[in-house]
């Protein structure tokens, strides 16, 4: 029997709110189950990990540290 296909949908960001924001708003409408969506945060110094959290379907991994 084969495994259920599982997508990841990978977004690195770095200061940019109002972007990722609108990214995520356009990806929710098209997401199943079968997709995941990993935003990872470049040590923003803006909004951006915060406006992230809002959105809990997906999840966040940000590094304290620019690592580029």
């Amino acid at each position: 029997m084969t495994a259920p296909l599982r997508i990841s949908v990978v977004i690195p960001v770095r200061n940019d709110a109002p972007g990722v924001m609108a990214l995520l708003d356009s990806l929710h409408c098209q997401l199943s189950d079968e997709i995941e969506v990993l935003v990872v945060d470049d040590a923003s110094t803006d909004q951006t990990a915060e406006c992230v959290k809002a959105y809990p379907w997906m999840r966040l991994l940000r590094h304290d540290v620019r690592r580029g």
